[in-house]
């Protein structure tokens, strides 16, 4: 019998992404037939759609940190018997309550990561998020005596994991995926030799992103004209780069949000797209983010500055750039467009390498195999 598993996130600020390919997870999942069940605790959204559930805590900040451990204790309280396996997305050991949930659960409990938490905190600057650091360091080894299985979207993250784990347990590296039948094909324009457009989506310019980088290493380029659009919202960092930048060769323009039908016109007219530029300032060298994967199913070249776990850096779609010295070659660029592929080929290799599905079907492999 195949063992059934309840997928728990807990996301103390609501997160459009994030939201979204929970949802495709769970679209996915119905597909393959796999009997898992999503649950989503979080300060916002409360309703249930067939196998994925959002149930409102009514705090935010720390209060929720503390208290939706405890929802989830209640929610399994009522469904003890439903669930062989708990894989839980590692929320950070904030709460006695979550403890307990470790201790009650009968069934196996598999621990998801998606960041290296300790420096990600330390990354931030404020005192706050260094004792959340200090104290997740402290804990998590006890933490850690409960899990039966590891999965990390990356073997970096799986191996910072592992230092914390005093024993062997089983574990396996599932990259992001994305849905991609629901990504809207939007291609890209070729480069004319003329002028360069390119973009970035970033939801609020975090550091790791990069987008300083950009803006910097424009202020002498002389060469051709630039234009750069950047969607999401500025930090107040970019905003004092961008009042400084002063090039009559380059034009940057800024949208906070777009519908998806705007999006998909300008996205049809760029040449290329930025992916994550900085990830060494929050301690990692390895990444699979889900814009690299929207990009790429989209059929848009992209620009990144990191090891992604599906690409082996030499694909003719992507180019990888060192920025670790907070440069970016633009002559570099100009020679990487002369050659890309069409934009249907960009996409074929997304449904066959990145889609949730191949994602999911490993996972649950992996899963079924702590179950037997």
């Amino acid at each position: 019998m195949d063992p059934k598993i309840l997928y728990v996130n807990i996301i103390s600020k609501k997160s459009i992404g994030v939201f979204k390919i929970l949802k495709h997870k769970a679209l996915t999942a119905k597909d393959l037939d796999i009997p898992m069940d999503i649950l989503v605790i979080n300060p916002e959204d409360s309703y249930k759609k067939d196998n994925i559930t959002f149930l409102k805590v009514g705090y935010s900040s720390y209060k929720f940190k503390i208290f939706a451990p405890n929802v989830l204790l209640e929610y399994l309280n009522k469904h003890i018997n439903n669930y062989d396996i708990l894989l839980l997305r590692y929320p950070l050991v904030e709460s006695p309550y979550l403890l307990k949930v470790l201790k009650n659960f009968k069934g196996i409990i598999v621990s998801e990561h998606h960041t290296h938490e300790f420096s990600e905190l330390l990354s931030t600057g404020r005192k706050i998020d260094k004792i959340r650091a200090i104290w997740d360091y402290l804990i998590k080894p006890y933490y850690f005596k409960y899990i039966k299985g590891l999965v990390a979207v990356t073997s970096e993250i799986a191996k910072f994991q592992k230092k914390y784990i005093k024993k062997y347990i089983p574990s396996c590296v599932v990259s992001n995926g994305i849905r991609v039948k629901d990504i809207n094909y939007t291609g890209y324009t070729k480069f004319n030799g003329k002028y360069i457009k390119c973009l970035i989506l970033t939801s609020e310019c975090q550091p790791w992103q990069g987008v300083d980088i950009i803006i910097n290493s424009l202020r002498k380029w002389k060469k051709l004209r630039v234009e750069l659009y950047i969607i999401g919202k500025l930090s107040e960092q970019i905003k004092k780069i961008l009042a400084t930048l002063d090039n009559p060769k380059v034009k940057i323009f800024n949208y906070n949000n777009l519908s998806e039908e705007k999006l998909q016109i300008l996205l049809k007219s760029t040449n290329f797209a930025f992916s994550s530029l900085a990830l060494y300032r929050k301690g990692l060298q390895e990444a699979c983010p889900l814009k690299t994967r929207e990009y790429l199913a989209r059929g848009i070249p992209i620009v990144y500055s990191y090891k992604d776990t599906d690409l082996n850096g030499d694909e003719p779609f992507a180019l990888r750039i060192d920025t670790n010295n907070n440069y970016l070659d633009w002559d570099q660029i100009i020679e990487f467009l002369k050659t890309v592929p069409e934009g249907n080929e960009i996409r074929e290799w997304a449904k066959k390498n990145v889609d949730l599905s191949l994602k999911l079907s490993k996972l649950y492999s992996f899963l079924k195999g702590l179950y037997s």
